[in-house]
């Protein structure tokens, strides 16, 4: 017998005694069946109906799916964002949202956990008898090959490509788009506003444009309140008749090609070229400006408060009646400039040097200032209620009309501090009443004329010198220990 003619036989021998393939990765299957999670694994042509897997909120974001067998299977609230089901047998499949739970550890028909398909791709996949209830479908590929954009409320289309896509009228409320492509969209009546949650699924959550190409779309009449638009381009965009109401507006291309700084609070802008730009008035509290190119800008009566400057480049830059408090300059050191009326509330400012700083009507409500030098600082109608002021030093500092209510000043400095017409009385909230503690506190030639001090804690409280006329001293504990009786 010639060799030739034993060749289908061996391959049929080889093929028998072969050990069996699988297309999914065993390890991929053991984690998603142990910890429901497992993002961009390999589950193709896996039969998870045989396994009776209950895959309820179960994270397999990128996954590939194609050919699994589901059918049947509890995938209530999974998320399945950007998942190849090609192929994939999800007949009779559970896809419906899930009740959540609340702060309290008991399920709340209020807050709703969705099966999340945004992304995926169904093409060719059996749904006969699934329940897709308010589950997202949103720039997904159904069983036809056709793109849908049904219940697209709080959808992950980060990086998604929509180019040209007919988003006309779709509620986008909350959706994470952030450098996705959008060019050419039609936008006009879409819902791209704020998601106001009450309570549902969790908290508001703005819309993320930031990034986003949305260079000649039609957002005609769109709702964007709230949105985030930040590093966004708009170039040619249509925005007539759209709300742009307190939508973050950041080193955006607007429609004109032009860059706008509207809305700048707590942004990431840290090694940004903002070189030569007019960023005069704006608002740039709590922002990120480590490292940024700021050489050369106009920064007249901008709003740097908390804002982190660190390395920054501000050679030649305008600096004129810029407000640059709690602000971290290039150096890393702490600067304290134009503080009038800013809202430093329950900032930590333990141990800050202060001296001769302007805070007049400041908000330092509920602020850490344990052994802050405050010396010779003014601190005039600034409210200062339940401010920890233990040790601090407030040296000829001036408080007229300040609101201390409720503040702890505990052996602090008020050596010759002005303290004309201000509130140490107590300060009472839905939760609690908190008397103001000066006890040990030195009030050596304090002028406390007109002050309201009812139910302060005085106890070993220096008042030599003290001017205390017309002050209120109703039922406070004074310097020896004993409360001051007003009962006639």
């Amino acid at each position: 017998m010639k060799f030739y003619k034993l060749i289908p036989f061996i391959v049929f021998i080889s093929i028998v005694l072969a050990p069996q393939v699988f297309a999914f990765k065993h390890e991929d299957l053991e984690k998603i069946m142990s910890t429901l999670r497992c993002p961009k694994c390999d589950l193709s042509s896996a039969d998870l109906k045989k396994k009776g897997a209950d895959l309820s909120q179960a994270d397999l974001r990128g996954a590939n799916l194609s050919e699994a067998n589901l059918s049947k299977l509890k995938l209530n609230g999974a998320d399945f964002t950007k998942a190849n089901l090609k192929g994939t047998d999800l007949s009779q499949a559970d896809l419906s949202a899930m009740l959540g739970y609340n702060e309290y550890g008991e399920i709340d028909d209020k807050i709703k956990i969705r099966t999340d398909l945004s992304q995926a791709n169904l093409t060719g996949a059996n749904l006969n008898g699934a329940n897709l209830d308010d589950a997202i479908l949103c720039h997904t590929i159904m069983p036809d090959g056709n793109r849908v954009y049904s219940n697209c409320l709080n959808s992950n289309l980060n990086k998604a490509n929509l180019t040209g896509a007919k988003l006309n009228g779709v509620d986008l409320r909350g959706s994470n788009l952030s450098m996705a492509n959008l060019q050419g969209v039609d936008l006009s009546g879409a819902n791209l506003s704020t998601y106001e949650s009450g309570g549902v699924e969790g908290k508001d959550a703005p819309t993320d444009l930031s990034q986003v190409n949305l260079s000649d779309s039609n957002l005609n009449k769109a709702n964007l309140k709230g949105a985030n638009l930040i590093k966004a381009n708009l170039k040619g965009a249509n925005l007539s008749g759209a709300n742009l109401d307190g939508a973050v507006i950041c080193h955006t291309i607007m429609p004109n090609g032009k860059r706008a700084y509207i809305n700048c609070r707590n942004v990431n802008l840290s090694g940004e070229d903002l070189s030569k730009v007019n960023l005069d008035n704006a608002n740039f509290t709590g922002s990120d400006l480590r490292n940024a190119n700021l050489n050369n800008t106009n920064l007249n009566g901008a709003n740097l408060t908390k804002a982190n400057l660190k390395g920054a480049n501000l050679s030649e830059a305008t600096i004129g009646d810029t407000i640059l408090c709690h602000t971290t300059m290039p150096n890393g050191k702490r600067a304290y400039i134009n503080c009038r009326n800013v809202n430093l509330s329950r900032e930590n400012l333990i141990k800050a040097k202060l001296t001769g700083v302007d805070l007049s009507g400041a908000n330092l409500e509920s602020a850490n200032l344990k052994g802050a030098d405050l010396s010779q600082a003014n601190l005039s109608e600034a409210n200062l209620s339940r401010a920890y002021l233990n040790k601090a030093n407030l040296n000829n500092a001036n408080l007229s009309k300040a609101n201390l209510k409720g503040a702890e000043m505990t052996k602090a400095n008020l050596k010759g501090a002005n303290l004309l017409g201000a509130n140490l009385g107590m300060s009472s909230s839905e939760h609690d009443v908190a008397m103001t503690d000066l006890s040990g506190a030195n009030l050596e030639s304090a002028n406390l004329k007109g002050a309201d001090l009812s139910s302060a804690n005085l106890k070993g409280a220096n008042l030599i010198g003290a001017n205390l006329d017309d002050a209120n001293l109703c039922y406070a504990k004074m310097p020896d220990g004993k409360e001051k009786d007003c009962r006639k």
